[in-house]
């Protein structure tokens, strides 16, 4: 049986939570997740955004630096691609774009444990559905049971 380990980090200064992102450190950080620890799944949060450089490069360019270290990791190691999650809460239409950086990208704010929030995530969602096919898919969050 197979385990997925995953890893949280984020494309800016800090994560939501205030733990050190991975802006200008992605090819160090994806080193540290996949080759020294092993993870195989990368969420990435876009919390402490760099509002200099954001102007400069958007948020496609921050995720697309971080797919590229990713990639390089995975040439260099010879072991199977990490699972890119992306998570800019639906802001800037990830599903028009994420495919190309990424495999899945949250389509919506954060999901709540009532069935108000659950009906309008998937409402949403079936607006969109063309987005997704095997190479990558809409993120609806985590699972409200």
């Amino acid at each position: 049986m197979h385990y997925r380990i995953r890893q949280y980090g984020d494309s800016g200064w800090f994560t939501c939570q205030l733990y050190p992102g991975s802006f200008q450190n992605e090819l160090r950080d994806a080193k540290l997740f996949r080759d020294e620890w092993g993870f195989d799944l990368l969420k990435f949060d876009n919390c402490a955004i760099p509002f200099d450089n954001i102007v400069k490069e958007n948020i496609p360019g921050k995720y697309q630096r971080m797919a590229d270290a990713l990639a390089q990791v995975t040439q260099e190691s010879g072991k199977d691609p990490m699972v890119f999650s992306l998570c800019e809460w639906g802001r800037e239409q990830p599903w028009a774009w994420a495919k190309r950086v990424g495999h899945s990208w949250r389509t919506t704010g954060d999901i709540e444990p009532t069935w108000k929030s659950i009906a309008n995530i998937l409402n949403q969602n079936s607006f969109i559905t063309w987005a997704s096919d095997f190479y990558g898919h809409n993120d609806m969050d985590i699972l409200e049971v």
